[in-house]
Protein backbone atom coordinates (compact mmCIF):
# COMPACT_ATOMS: atom_id res chain seq x y z
CA UNK A 1 0.00 0.00 0.00
CA UNK A 2 1.26 3.73 -1.02
CA UNK A 3 -0.21 6.68 0.22
CA UNK A 4 0.31 10.13 -1.23
CA UNK A 5 0.69 13.08 1.80
CA UNK A 6 1.68 16.79 1.91
CA UNK A 7 4.90 17.68 3.41
CA UNK A 8 3.13 19.53 6.19
CA UNK A 9 2.96 18.65 10.12
CA UNK A 10 0.16 16.01 9.96
CA UNK A 11 -1.97 15.32 12.71
CA UNK A 12 -3.31 11.67 12.70
CA UNK A 13 -6.59 10.66 14.31
CA UNK A 14 -5.89 7.22 15.80
CA UNK A 15 -8.27 5.29 17.64
CA UNK A 16 -6.23 2.28 18.12
CA UNK A 17 -8.41 0.30 15.77
CA UNK A 18 -6.70 -1.31 12.72
CA UNK A 19 -7.46 0.85 10.05
CA UNK A 20 -5.97 4.47 11.76
CA UNK A 21 -2.96 2.44 12.75
CA UNK A 22 -2.37 1.05 9.77
CA UNK A 23 -2.49 4.55 8.30
CA UNK A 24 -0.50 5.54 11.68
CA UNK A 25 2.14 2.60 10.40
CA UNK A 26 2.25 3.93 6.39
CA UNK A 27 3.06 7.73 7.81
CA UNK A 28 5.53 6.48 10.06
CA UNK A 29 7.07 4.63 7.19
CA UNK A 30 7.11 7.81 4.99
CA UNK A 31 8.74 9.45 8.09
CA UNK A 32 6.54 12.40 8.24
CA UNK A 33 6.22 14.73 10.81
CA UNK A 34 3.45 12.96 12.85
CA UNK A 35 1.13 14.30 16.09
CA UNK A 36 -1.34 11.35 17.20
CA UNK A 37 -4.67 12.71 18.05
CA UNK A 38 -6.49 10.17 20.30
CA UNK A 39 -9.85 10.69 21.38
CA UNK A 40 -11.83 9.51 24.13
CA UNK A 41 -15.77 9.55 23.51
CA UNK A 42 -16.51 7.78 27.09
CA UNK A 43 -18.98 5.76 25.33
CA UNK A 44 -17.76 2.46 26.46
CA UNK A 45 -16.54 3.30 29.75
CA UNK A 46 -13.39 1.33 30.66
CA UNK A 47 -12.86 -0.35 27.46
CA UNK A 48 -12.81 2.94 25.55
CA UNK A 49 -9.87 4.32 28.18
CA UNK A 50 -8.52 0.62 27.80
CA UNK A 51 -7.66 2.27 23.88
CA UNK A 52 -6.91 5.42 24.54
CA UNK A 53 -3.62 3.91 26.51
CA UNK A 54 -2.70 1.57 23.97
CA UNK A 55 -2.48 4.18 21.46
CA UNK A 56 -0.69 6.46 24.52
CA UNK A 57 1.78 3.76 25.04
CA UNK A 58 2.36 3.15 21.23
CA UNK A 59 3.25 6.40 20.92
CA UNK A 60 5.44 6.61 23.84
CA UNK A 61 7.57 3.68 22.78
CA UNK A 62 8.17 5.12 19.13
CA UNK A 63 8.76 8.47 20.33
CA UNK A 64 5.57 10.24 18.76
CA UNK A 65 3.71 13.17 20.57
CA UNK A 66 0.25 12.49 21.46
CA UNK A 67 -2.16 14.66 22.52
CA UNK A 68 -4.90 12.80 24.48
CA UNK A 69 -8.78 13.96 24.58
CA UNK A 70 -11.76 12.85 26.04
CA UNK A 71 -15.34 13.89 25.55
CA UNK A 72 -18.73 13.22 27.17
CA UNK A 73 -20.64 12.21 24.17
CA UNK A 74 -23.46 10.65 26.05
CA UNK A 75 -24.22 13.65 28.29
CA UNK A 76 -23.73 15.62 25.61
CA UNK A 77 -25.98 14.11 23.17
CA UNK A 78 -28.69 14.40 26.35
CA UNK A 79 -28.12 18.09 26.00
CA UNK A 80 -28.49 18.72 22.31
CA UNK A 81 -30.77 15.67 21.08
CA UNK A 82 -27.96 14.93 18.25
CA UNK A 83 -27.78 11.33 17.76
CA UNK A 84 -24.70 9.86 19.28
CA UNK A 85 -23.26 9.14 15.59
CA UNK A 86 -23.43 12.91 15.16
CA UNK A 87 -22.71 14.14 18.45
CA UNK A 88 -19.51 12.32 18.68
CA UNK A 89 -18.72 13.78 15.27
CA UNK A 90 -19.12 17.50 16.54
CA UNK A 91 -17.19 17.49 19.30
CA UNK A 92 -14.40 15.14 17.39
CA UNK A 93 -14.26 18.02 15.13
CA UNK A 94 -14.15 20.68 17.15
CA UNK A 95 -11.31 19.53 18.64
CA UNK A 96 -9.52 18.79 15.59
CA UNK A 97 -10.02 22.26 14.24
CA UNK A 98 -9.09 23.56 17.55
CA UNK A 99 -5.81 21.99 17.37
CA UNK A 100 -5.35 23.61 13.22
CA UNK A 101 -6.60 27.20 14.09
CA UNK A 102 -4.30 26.75 17.22
CA UNK A 103 -1.50 25.74 14.60
CA UNK A 104 -0.67 22.66 16.35
CA UNK A 105 -1.15 20.25 13.29
CA UNK A 106 -1.29 21.85 9.65
CA UNK A 107 -3.65 19.34 8.21
CA UNK A 108 -5.33 16.25 9.63
CA UNK A 109 -5.33 12.99 8.18
CA UNK A 110 -8.20 10.69 8.98
CA UNK A 111 -8.14 6.91 8.19
CA UNK A 112 -11.50 6.25 6.20
CA UNK A 113 -11.24 3.69 3.44
CA UNK A 114 -13.21 2.61 0.39
CA UNK A 115 -16.07 0.79 2.52
CA UNK A 116 -16.39 3.81 4.29
CA UNK A 117 -16.76 5.91 1.13
CA UNK A 118 -19.79 3.21 0.33
CA UNK A 119 -21.48 3.58 3.58
CA UNK A 120 -21.33 6.97 3.53
CA UNK A 121 -23.13 7.55 0.08
CA UNK A 122 -25.30 4.85 1.03
CA UNK A 123 -26.69 7.00 3.98
CA UNK A 124 -26.91 9.78 1.89
CA UNK A 125 -29.16 8.44 -1.19
CA UNK A 126 -31.51 6.85 1.96
CA UNK A 127 -31.63 10.63 2.98
CA UNK A 128 -31.99 11.93 -0.40
CA UNK A 129 -28.94 13.57 -1.64
CA UNK A 130 -28.11 15.11 -4.68
CA UNK A 131 -25.18 14.92 -7.03
CA UNK A 132 -22.78 16.76 -4.56
CA UNK A 133 -23.78 14.10 -1.95
CA UNK A 134 -22.99 11.53 -4.29
CA UNK A 135 -19.21 12.41 -4.37
CA UNK A 136 -18.39 10.86 -0.80
CA UNK A 137 -15.76 11.33 1.23
CA UNK A 138 -13.52 14.57 -0.03
CA UNK A 139 -10.24 16.10 0.90
CA UNK A 140 -9.97 19.57 2.12
CA UNK A 141 -7.48 22.28 3.11
CA UNK A 142 -7.50 21.12 6.76
CA UNK A 143 -8.83 16.94 6.25
CA UNK A 144 -6.75 14.49 4.11
CA UNK A 145 -7.90 10.76 3.72
CA UNK A 146 -4.85 8.88 2.29
CA UNK A 147 -6.87 5.52 2.38
CA UNK A 148 -10.06 6.56 0.54
CA UNK A 149 -8.92 4.54 -2.60
CA UNK A 150 -8.23 0.75 -0.21
CA UNK A 151 -10.89 -1.50 0.71
CA UNK A 152 -11.20 -2.54 3.64
CA UNK A 153 -9.88 -5.98 2.81
CA UNK A 154 -6.92 -4.38 1.65
CA UNK A 155 -6.07 -3.13 5.01
CA UNK A 156 -6.47 -6.37 7.06
CA UNK A 157 -4.41 -7.47 4.39
CA UNK A 158 -1.79 -5.01 4.99
CA UNK A 159 -2.24 -5.59 8.88
CA UNK A 160 -1.87 -8.83 8.98
CA UNK A 161 1.21 -9.43 6.18
CA UNK A 162 3.10 -6.24 8.73
CA UNK A 163 2.12 -7.52 11.73
CA UNK A 164 0.10 -4.14 12.39
CA UNK A 165 -1.05 -4.00 16.61
CA UNK A 166 -4.54 -2.67 17.04
CA UNK A 167 -7.18 -2.97 19.51
CA UNK A 168 -11.31 -3.57 18.40
CA UNK A 169 -13.88 -1.52 19.22
CA UNK A 170 -17.00 -3.53 20.10
CA UNK A 171 -19.61 -1.71 19.56
CA UNK A 172 -18.49 -1.69 15.73
CA UNK A 173 -20.51 -5.32 15.53
CA UNK A 174 -23.52 -3.68 17.13
CA UNK A 175 -26.27 -2.43 14.56
CA UNK A 176 -27.71 0.07 16.69
CA UNK A 177 -25.99 2.93 15.07
CA UNK A 178 -27.11 4.11 11.22
CA UNK A 179 -23.64 3.13 10.04
CA UNK A 180 -23.02 0.14 11.57
CA UNK A 181 -26.53 -1.53 10.69
CA UNK A 182 -25.37 -0.08 6.79
CA UNK A 183 -22.15 -2.25 7.79
CA UNK A 184 -23.39 -4.92 9.35
CA UNK A 185 -26.77 -5.64 8.20
CA UNK A 186 -28.08 -3.63 4.56
CA UNK A 187 -24.10 -4.63 2.60
CA UNK A 188 -24.08 -7.86 3.05
CA UNK A 189 -27.54 -8.22 1.98
CA UNK A 190 -27.10 -6.51 -0.87
CA UNK A 191 -23.32 -8.42 -2.02
CA UNK A 192 -25.72 -11.53 -1.53
CA UNK A 193 -27.87 -10.42 -4.27
CA UNK A 194 -25.68 -8.59 -6.60
CA UNK A 195 -22.15 -9.46 -7.09
CA UNK A 196 -19.74 -7.03 -7.72
CA UNK A 197 -22.10 -4.03 -6.19
CA UNK A 198 -19.63 -2.35 -4.09
CA UNK A 199 -17.28 -1.82 -7.27
CA UNK A 200 -20.61 -0.12 -9.05
CA UNK A 201 -21.03 2.08 -6.25
CA UNK A 202 -17.64 3.58 -6.11
CA UNK A 203 -17.72 3.74 -9.89
CA UNK A 204 -20.91 5.88 -9.26
CA UNK A 205 -19.12 8.05 -6.92
CA UNK A 206 -16.44 8.59 -9.36
CA UNK A 207 -18.88 9.49 -11.59
CA UNK A 208 -20.18 12.09 -9.52
CA UNK A 209 -17.37 13.77 -9.10
CA UNK A 210 -16.79 14.28 -13.04
CA UNK A 211 -20.64 15.07 -13.19
CA UNK A 212 -20.06 17.71 -10.72
CA UNK A 213 -17.31 18.75 -11.68
CA UNK A 214 -18.91 19.83 -15.17
CA UNK A 215 -21.63 21.79 -13.24
CA UNK A 216 -19.37 23.81 -10.76
CA UNK A 217 -17.39 24.15 -14.08
CA UNK A 218 -20.50 25.96 -15.82
CA UNK A 219 -22.28 27.70 -12.59
CA UNK A 220 -23.99 30.89 -12.87
CA UNK A 221 -21.30 33.62 -11.45
CA UNK A 222 -22.48 35.04 -7.79
CA UNK A 223 -21.49 38.62 -7.62
CA UNK A 224 -21.43 41.37 -5.11
CA UNK A 225 -23.60 44.19 -4.34
CA UNK A 226 -24.06 46.49 -0.57
CA UNK A 227 -25.07 43.65 1.41
CA UNK A 228 -25.71 40.92 -0.53
CA UNK A 229 -24.96 37.94 -3.02
CA UNK A 230 -26.83 37.83 -6.52
CA UNK A 231 -27.21 36.14 -9.41
CA UNK A 232 -28.20 38.12 -12.94
CA UNK A 233 -32.12 36.77 -13.19
CA UNK A 234 -31.35 36.65 -17.08
CA UNK A 235 -28.49 34.29 -16.79
CA UNK A 236 -30.79 32.34 -14.10
CA UNK A 237 -33.26 31.85 -15.89
CA UNK A 238 -31.50 30.58 -19.07
CA UNK A 239 -29.54 28.01 -16.96
CA UNK A 240 -30.62 24.55 -16.73
CA UNK A 241 -32.45 23.93 -12.89
CA UNK A 242 -29.24 21.83 -12.37
CA UNK A 243 -26.91 24.44 -12.77
CA UNK A 244 -29.39 27.05 -10.66
CA UNK A 245 -29.86 24.56 -7.77
CA UNK A 246 -26.06 24.05 -7.65
CA UNK A 247 -25.86 27.68 -8.40
CA UNK A 248 -27.64 28.76 -5.02
CA UNK A 249 -26.26 25.63 -3.02
CA UNK A 250 -22.69 27.30 -3.70
CA UNK A 251 -24.25 30.91 -2.98
CA UNK A 252 -25.34 29.63 -0.12
CA UNK A 253 -21.64 28.12 1.26
CA UNK A 254 -20.70 31.81 0.72
CA UNK A 255 -23.27 33.43 2.89
CA UNK A 256 -21.51 30.75 5.37
CA UNK A 257 -25.15 28.31 5.31
CA UNK A 258 -23.67 24.63 4.63
CA UNK A 259 -26.75 22.54 5.89
CA UNK A 260 -30.78 22.92 6.51
CA UNK A 261 -31.17 23.89 2.69
CA UNK A 262 -33.72 21.49 1.54
CA UNK A 263 -34.93 20.17 -2.20
CA UNK A 264 -37.89 22.93 -1.55
CA UNK A 265 -35.76 25.76 -0.63
CA UNK A 266 -34.67 25.32 -4.02
CA UNK A 267 -37.57 25.33 -5.28
CA UNK A 268 -39.19 28.01 -3.81
CA UNK A 269 -35.78 30.41 -4.85
CA UNK A 270 -36.40 29.29 -8.73
CA UNK A 271 -40.22 30.46 -8.90
CA UNK A 272 -39.38 33.55 -7.08
CA UNK A 273 -37.54 34.47 -10.14
CA UNK A 274 -40.64 34.91 -12.16
CA UNK A 275 -42.18 36.76 -9.97
CA UNK A 276 -42.98 40.58 -9.84
CA UNK A 277 -40.03 43.20 -8.22
CA UNK A 278 -39.80 43.20 -4.76
CA UNK A 279 -41.41 39.73 -4.03
CA UNK A 280 -39.61 38.04 -1.33
CA UNK A 281 -38.22 34.60 0.62
CA UNK A 282 -37.73 34.29 4.37
CA UNK A 283 -34.90 31.02 3.76
CA UNK A 284 -33.37 29.37 6.82
CA UNK A 285 -30.58 30.96 8.95
CA UNK A 286 -31.76 34.36 8.68
CA UNK A 287 -31.49 34.79 4.74
CA UNK A 288 -33.71 36.84 2.70
CA UNK A 289 -34.05 36.30 -1.21
CA UNK A 290 -35.31 39.26 -2.77
CA UNK A 291 -36.48 39.77 -6.78
CA UNK A 292 -35.00 43.36 -7.19
CA UNK A 293 -35.45 44.31 -10.87
CA UNK A 294 -32.87 42.53 -12.74
CA UNK A 295 -31.19 40.73 -9.52
CA UNK A 296 -32.09 37.41 -7.56
CA UNK A 297 -30.65 38.73 -4.29
CA UNK A 298 -29.49 36.88 -0.99
CA UNK A 299 -28.62 38.77 2.26
CA UNK A 300 -28.36 38.08 6.03
CA UNK A 301 -31.45 39.69 7.85
CA UNK A 302 -29.74 42.65 9.89
CA UNK A 303 -30.58 42.45 13.68
CA UNK A 304 -28.79 45.69 14.37
CA UNK A 305 -30.74 47.76 16.47
CA UNK A 306 -29.70 51.85 16.78
CA UNK A 307 -31.41 54.04 19.47
CA UNK A 308 -32.43 57.86 18.73
CA UNK A 309 -29.16 59.74 20.04
CA UNK A 310 -28.78 63.91 19.61
CA UNK A 311 -26.61 64.63 16.59
CA UNK A 312 -23.37 65.62 17.58
CA UNK A 313 -20.89 66.75 14.54
CA UNK A 314 -17.67 65.71 16.89
CA UNK A 315 -18.60 61.84 17.55
CA UNK A 316 -18.55 58.42 15.19
CA UNK A 317 -21.97 56.53 14.87
CA UNK A 318 -21.61 53.27 14.81
CA UNK A 319 -24.72 50.88 12.71
CA UNK A 320 -24.81 47.70 10.53
CA UNK A 321 -21.16 47.04 10.36
CA UNK A 322 -20.64 51.10 9.43
CA UNK A 323 -18.79 54.04 10.95
CA UNK A 324 -20.66 57.32 10.25
CA UNK A 325 -18.13 60.65 10.77
CA UNK A 326 -18.19 64.68 10.44
CA UNK A 327 -14.93 65.64 8.67
CA UNK A 328 -14.41 69.42 7.67
CA UNK A 329 -13.42 69.82 4.23
CA UNK A 330 -12.88 72.69 2.15
CA UNK A 331 -14.47 71.34 -1.07
CA UNK A 332 -18.33 70.43 -1.60
CA UNK A 333 -18.66 66.66 -2.06
CA UNK A 334 -22.34 66.23 -3.68
CA UNK A 335 -24.87 64.66 -1.52
CA UNK A 336 -22.28 64.55 1.59
CA UNK A 337 -21.20 67.88 2.33
CA UNK A 338 -23.77 70.25 4.48
CA UNK A 339 -23.62 73.55 6.67
CA UNK A 340 -23.72 72.46 10.40
CA UNK A 341 -25.39 75.65 11.51
CA UNK A 342 -28.23 74.91 10.03
CA UNK A 343 -28.58 71.78 11.76
CA UNK A 344 -31.79 72.80 14.83
CA UNK A 345 -30.14 72.05 18.23
CA UNK A 346 -32.95 69.05 18.94
CA UNK A 347 -31.54 67.19 15.85
CA UNK A 348 -31.32 63.33 16.42
CA UNK A 349 -29.41 60.64 14.46
CA UNK A 350 -31.91 57.59 14.10
CA UNK A 351 -33.65 54.67 11.90
CA UNK A 352 -35.99 56.24 9.43
CA UNK A 353 -39.79 56.45 10.23
CA UNK A 354 -43.46 56.35 9.29
CA UNK A 355 -44.09 59.70 8.10
CA UNK A 356 -40.60 61.23 7.70
CA UNK A 357 -40.40 64.11 4.90
CA UNK A 358 -37.61 65.49 2.90
CA UNK A 359 -36.75 68.45 0.84
CA UNK A 360 -34.39 67.67 -2.17
CA UNK A 361 -31.84 70.41 -2.96
CA UNK A 362 -33.42 72.96 -4.98
CA UNK A 363 -36.83 70.24 -4.61
CA UNK A 364 -39.60 69.96 -3.10
CA UNK A 365 -40.68 68.37 0.06
CA UNK A 366 -42.72 65.02 -0.40
CA UNK A 367 -42.83 61.77 1.72
CA UNK A 368 -39.15 60.01 2.54
CA UNK A 369 -40.74 56.83 1.14
CA UNK A 370 -41.71 58.50 -2.10
CA UNK A 371 -38.11 60.39 -2.39
CA UNK A 372 -36.33 56.62 -2.06
CA UNK A 373 -38.69 55.41 -4.47
CA UNK A 374 -37.56 58.13 -7.17
CA UNK A 375 -34.08 57.44 -6.85
CA UNK A 376 -34.91 53.84 -7.04
CA UNK A 377 -33.38 52.65 -4.14
CA UNK A 378 -34.48 49.15 -2.98
CA UNK A 379 -36.58 48.25 -0.14
CA UNK A 380 -33.67 46.26 1.51
CA UNK A 381 -31.21 48.81 1.76
CA UNK A 382 -34.15 51.31 3.28
CA UNK A 383 -34.45 49.73 7.21
CA UNK A 384 -30.25 50.39 7.01
CA UNK A 385 -30.48 53.87 6.62
CA UNK A 386 -29.90 56.41 9.49
CA UNK A 387 -30.83 59.95 9.00
CA UNK A 388 -30.70 63.08 10.56
CA UNK A 389 -33.98 64.64 11.37
CA UNK A 390 -35.85 67.22 13.60
CA UNK A 391 -38.89 66.23 14.43
CA UNK A 392 -40.41 64.51 11.12
CA UNK A 393 -38.43 66.54 8.70
CA UNK A 394 -35.15 64.65 7.15
CA UNK A 395 -31.97 66.82 6.79
CA UNK A 396 -29.83 64.27 5.66
CA UNK A 397 -30.05 60.71 4.48
CA UNK A 398 -26.52 59.45 5.57
CA UNK A 399 -24.56 58.83 2.52
CA UNK A 400 -27.18 59.32 0.26
CA UNK A 401 -28.48 62.78 0.40
CA UNK A 402 -28.63 66.48 1.72
CA UNK A 403 -31.83 68.06 2.66
CA UNK A 404 -32.15 71.83 0.84
CA UNK A 405 -32.51 72.95 4.26
CA UNK A 406 -28.50 72.26 5.40
CA UNK A 407 -27.20 72.51 2.02
CA UNK A 408 -24.22 74.59 1.46
CA UNK A 409 -24.66 78.50 0.63
CA UNK A 410 -22.70 81.50 0.09
CA UNK A 411 -23.15 82.23 3.77
CA UNK A 412 -21.92 78.98 4.89
CA UNK A 413 -18.79 79.44 7.20
CA UNK A 414 -17.67 75.25 7.85
CA UNK A 415 -18.39 72.77 5.55
CA UNK A 416 -18.92 69.53 7.01
CA UNK A 417 -19.17 66.10 5.10
CA UNK A 418 -20.07 62.66 6.10
CA UNK A 419 -17.57 60.36 5.47
CA UNK A 420 -19.06 56.28 6.31
CA UNK A 421 -16.35 53.28 6.35
CA UNK A 422 -16.93 50.11 6.50
CA UNK A 423 -15.92 48.18 9.82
Amino acid sequence: MKIVVPNKRIGVGVSGGMDSMVLLNLLMEQKKDITVINIDHCIRGADSKSDSDFVEEFCNNNNILCLRFEVDVLSQCRLTRESVELCARNLRYEIFNRLLDEKKVDIIALAHHADDNIETVLMRIFRGTGIKGLKGILDSERFIHPLINYTKQDIENYATKNNIQYVTDSTNFESEYTRNYIRNEIIPTIKKKFEGAEKGILRLIDNAKETFDYIERNLIPIKKTDNALYFDIDNFQKSHSAIQKNGILKLFEELGVIKDIETRHLEYIISLAQKSNNACLDLPYGVTAVKEYDKLLFMKKSFDTFEPTLFDIEKEYIFDGERISFVLEDKIVKGRSFDPEKIPADAVIRKRQEGDIFKKCNGRTKKLSDYLTDIKMPKRLRDRLLVVASGKQVLIILGVEISDIVKVDKNTKNIYAIKKETI
